[in-house]
Formats: C-alpha cells, sequence, structure tokens
C-alpha cells in the first residue's frame, strides 16, 4: 500500500514539473535604439565674451554601438532577448533635422514623428517592449550641452580643469500600446571622467587629435550609464 501511494506521489510530482515546464512565460523580446549623433563640443560652463567652443567630431567612435553593445549584454543577462532595431540612418537624420527646426510647438510633440517611426519599426522586427536612449537637456544641467561633452569649470573639479560627462535619457515603451512604461535620466554629476589636460590645452588641440585623446573616457563611461538606466527603468536592481 505505501508503495503505491509513493507511486502516486512521484507521478504527480513529475506531472507538476512537466506543467510548469509548459507554461512557462516566453522571453520578452526588447529592441534597443541609441540615437547620439557624431560630435560634441568643449565647452566652458561659465564662458567670457571672448571664449569659444571647440567641436569635436567622433563618427569613428560608433558610440550608438557601444551603447547597443552594452544593453545587448545587459538584458542578456537579465533574460531577455534583445533585439538591436535597424534604423535607416538618412531617416533618421531628416527627422531629426525637421524637429530641430519647428518653432512655437509643445517640446513633448517635437520628436513625435521620430518616436512613431522607431515603434514601427521595433514592432516590425519582432518587440514587445522598446529601450531608446537618447541625448536630453535639463533645467538643473541647463549649462551642459545635450548628449555628451568635455566641460570646463564643472563643480566637482577646478575651474581650470575639465570633465566629460553624459547627459541622457532612456525610455522604456510598450511597442503595441504605444506607450511609455518607464523613463531614466543620467546627468553630469552621476557618471563623469576628469580629462588629463586642463581646459586651456583642450582647446587649443586639434579636434581629430583631441576625438582620438578622448575616446577612451567616453566608451568607459557608456557601461556605468547603461547600469543607471536600466536601474533608473526597473528593469535591474542595483544590488544585482
Amino acid at each position: 500500500m505505501r508503495g503505491f501511494i509513493l507511486a502516486l506521489t512521484l507521478m504527480s510530482l513529475a506531472a507538476c514539473a512537466s506543467k510548469q515546464k509548459e507554461t512557462q512565460p516566453a522571453v520578452t523580446k526588447v529592441g534597443i535604439v541609441s540615437l547620439f549623433e557624431d560630435d560634441f563640443a568643449v565647452f566652458s560652463l561659465k564662458p567670457n565674451k571672448k571664449e569659444k567652443q571647440v567641436s569635436v567630431r567622433t563618427a569613428g567612435w560608433s558610440m550608438n554601438d557601444a551603447f547597443l553593445s552594452a544593453y545587448d549584454t545587459q538584458l542578456k543577462a537579465l533574460k531577455r532577448e534583445p533585439i538591436r532595431v535597424n534604423l535607416d540612418s538618412k531617416t533618421v537624420n531628416d527627422m531629426i533635422a525637421e524637429a530641430r527646426g519647428l518653432k512655437d510647438i509643445y517640446l513633448g510633440d517635437r520628436w513625435q514623428i521620430l518616436t512613431q517611426y522607431v515603434l514601427e519599426q521595433a514592432q516590425k522586427q519582432g518587440a514587445d517592449y522598446l529601450i531608446m536612449v537618447h541625448p536630453t537637456s535639463s533645467n538643473t544641467y541647463k549649462e551642459y550641452q545635450a548628449g555628451y561633452g568635455i566641460a570646463c569649470g564643472a563643480p566637482m573639479f577646478k575651474k581650470h580643469e575639465a570633465a566629460a560627462y553624459f547627459l541622457m535619457r532612456a525610455e522604456l515603451w510598450d511597442v503595441r500600446n504605444r506607450k511609455i512604461q518607464s523613463t531614466s535620466t543620467v546627468t553630469p554629476d552621476q557618471v563623469f571622467s576628469k580629462m588629463a589636460k586642463h581646459c586651456d590645452l583642450l582647446k587649443k588641440t586639434k579636434s581629430d587629435k583631441l576625438s582620438e585623446e578622448s575616446k577612451g573616457s567616453f566608451i568607459d563611461m557608456v557601461g556605468k550609464t547603461t547600469d543607471l538606466n536600466l536601474e533608473g527603468l526597473g528593469i535591474k536592481n542595483p544590488l544585482m
């Protein structure tokens, strides 16, 4: 009798295990898009009339690819299926230029055409959710340029010293419902890197040389920036 009861118990446990395996939810597919441009500025937070900012090209950095790779790795570790959403670069650049040219419009609507295009592409490519990473401005940090750059006179350093920084935002979208689920902003006081050269010397350095010298500082900050964004979006536990 005891053997019969034991057999039933084992059969029941096996059935439950099989049922749990069958009903295990599918892995969430998360699209990822990064919309940084290929340039940044070296500038003073409190410039005098004679000071000019220096523009630096970063086309060879693949900054967007660096962010996509960081999100790809993190999402896989969190048991999500990342999808790098393919976008037509000319279409994106045209939409950005058009948005910047709009006047007398509520800022929240300025980027709606670009946002809808990205969401449509994410849905076509099989994403359930979308993480969109892009430059942003801030009233709290209004002296800083959106995206990334090198700021002279940053409060965490001496006046003649410079800091590389990020000022950017990540948005988590429900692709099907076209609604934002959460947002996360990274500010210059959270992610920054002190530059080896002082401001005066940086501004005298040729653009291509400055691009080469500063690349490592920015790429090294991508990982921490991604960590903070995933925590802010509620996808990653900061204690992990």
